[in-house]
């Protein structure tokens, strides 16, 4: 057995006052199974609803963990997260579905969630240890502070940018020219919030040679 495992939980932002809430519980649970779906190979233990309107799952290693918030920010946009992520050893025997066990890599988990919530941030991580920790969520209020400000326009056309990496295609998607796609990637910030989430990645990386 690994020594190390991640866990993600994230909590919809406000749900009590989220219109339609019947709606968005259905979405919810479609995202979900989406990223069990995409994420299969990385995947230890399938995500699912645990308690009002949180989420948790388990994955191998913490470098594919920031792909998974942002699929599922994308999947369900507008509504808003706040995404607890630790990394840890798990005590208990491993289940199909995050449930029902426990481990330093809950616990940090929910820590970081905490955290997030009485301090305003969106995403933050625990259990990689020092520097880790810190440099990446340091990483992350950066990254945050630029995507606070995106416009619903803005989201859509970086999502589907990020699906294609061709601003053509995005263009013909959305039936305007390339050059409207270049404004709207620019006003967005859109370079720099790529550099930083390419960095971030790298570091999550290195952070799983120290750490599994």
């Amino acid at each position: 057995m690994q020594s190390d495992y991640c866990v993600v939980i994230g909590d919809i932002s406000k749900s009590r006052e989220l219109r339609d809430r019947a709606a968005i519980q259905e979405r919810f649970k479609a995202a979900i199974e989406e990223i069990n779906q995409r994420f299969t190979d990385f995947i230890v233990s399938r995500f699912l609803v645990t308690i009002g309107d949180e989420f948790q799952g388990v994955l191998n290693d913490v470098a594919n963990s920031y792909d998974v918030i942002v699929a599922m920010r994308e999947l369900l946009y507008p509504v808003q997260f706040v995404f607890g992520v630790g990394v840890g050893t798990i005590t208990t025997e491993i289940a199909p579905e995050a449930i029902g066990m426990d481990g330093p890599a809950f616990h940090n988990a929910r820590a970081a969630l905490e955290e997030g919530k009485e301090e305003g941030y969106e995403v933050r991580y625990r259990g990689l240890g020092e520097p880790f920790d810190y440099l990446i969520n340091a990483m992350l209020v950066l990254i945050e502070a630029l995507k606070r400000r995106w416009t619903e326009r803005q989201f859509k056309v970086i999502s589907i940018y990020r699906q294609t990496g061709s601003q053509a295609e995005v263009a013909r998607r959305l039936k305007v020219s390339r050059a409207a796609i270049s404004q709207t990637l620019a006003a967005a910030g859109w370079d720099a919030v790529a550099v930083g989430e390419d960095a971030l990645r790298r570091l999550l990386s290195t952070g799983v040679q120290k750490s599994f």
